[in-house]
């Protein structure tokens, strides 16, 4: 079976091409996964381990399965459930873009094996080479207990600036003043409201008064419960306007979406809020990415989280509401992680 694809195949890319490639990097968890995994839904806790091999041949890559014997039977009812082809079970070959080709060809043979358990499923692989070049000390964060996904990575910064009016003022702060190595992307809430969490010695606060849009400044300072609130309010087509939010508390900067996603991350700072650990690793290990999706039945994704990262695609949207949680781990040349099915 021929699946077109446009993966992400690294993970490198995310943090450096905006939002569209957030939106691959899950596909591409799901890709390699959820594609291959998520019709091996197991009705009975005990199996052997199945595995995978992604292999390139002739600019095109190949995953081929063995899947374990006792998982055969639940292979076929769930293909037959969702409308997939029998011969799924062969495997499947996917194209990608010249550049992550490229990539994933150089990380190729990546194998990976699962250990099924009802509904969940973890999996651990690795490649022969490095997937992703950057590396950094990963530090737990308190986020929103409403969030739906959260991502660490090397950098955000290209995100952010897709997802802000053009401004050439703005994008230079941005350039002078979010680059440090290791940032965090969680978004949460009904609003689909987005932050980035960095830390940084020093951070210029000053020149955003130099924000203008058709030569107005948008910067504008408040100040309650003795913290600074830096707001830039963007105009938007629709006669509505957007204003990013930043913060510091502690030792951590806080550039919010919104100046009410700005104060529910003030209040889950003081504990004023149900929170979530992330990442939530074991500590002194360098990472390159992790995420983690969240579909709960208190917080499931809204319309405003789709359109969001994917534009409102519905497909997506069908594949991820199956999800209940996602996790995915990049170090070095090893991942690991695991799905919940709902």
């Amino acid at each position: 079976m021929k699946l077109n694809l446009r993966l992400l195949a690294s993970a490198e890319a995310l943090a450096k091409r905006g939002p569209k490639n957030i939106a691959k990097i899950l596909l591409g968890s799901i890709a390699l996964l959820i594609i291959t995994i998520i019709f091996l839904k197991i009705f009975t806790a005990d199996s052997e381990s199945s595995n995978f091999t992604l292999q390139s041949r002739e600019n095109k890559f190949r995953v081929n399965f063995n899947i374990a014997k006792n998982d055969q039977i639940a292979f076929s009812q769930i293909l037959e459930k969702l409308n997939l082809p029998q011969d799924a079970k062969k495997g499947f070959a996917f194209e990608l873009d010249g550049t992550s080709s490229a990539r994933l060809t150089f990380a190729s043979p990546i194998n990976a094996s699962f250990n099924i358990k009802k509904d969940t499923i973890n999996f651990e692989g690795e490649s022969t080479r490095h997937l992703v070049q950057e590396q950094f000390l990963p530090q737990n964060f308190k986020i929103p207990e409403s969030t739906n996904l959260a991502i660490a990575a090397s950098n955000f910064k290209d995100f952010v600036k897709s997802k802000s009016p053009d401004s050439k003022e703005f994008e230079s702060w941005l350039d002078n003043n979010l680059n440090s190595l290791g940032q965090y992307l969680v978004i949460f809430g009904k609003a689909a409201d987005f932050a980035v969490i960095f830390k940084k010695d020093s951070i210029d606060f000053d020149s955003l008064k130099n924000v203008q849009i058709l030569g107005e400044p948008i910067y504008y300072k408040e100040s309650n419960q003795n913290i600074d609130f830096h707001i830039l309010k963007f105009p938007k087509p629709d006669g509505q306007s957007m204003a990013f939010t930043i913060f510091q508390i502690a030792n951590k900067t806080y550039l919010a979406s919104s100046y009410d996603g700005a104060q529910e991350l003030l209040r889950i700072e003081k504990n004023e809020k149900e929170v979530i650990e992330f990442p939530n690793l074991p500590p002194g290990q360098d990472i390159s990415l992790t995420i983690l999706y969240q579909n709960s039945n208190q917080y499931s994704p809204e319309d405003n989280f789709f359109k969001l990262l994917f534009d409102d695609k519905p497909q997506v949207k069908n594949t991820l509401q199956k999800v209940r949680k996602l996790e995915l781990t990049l170090k070095s040349n090893r991942f690991s992680g695991l799905i919940s099915l709902q």
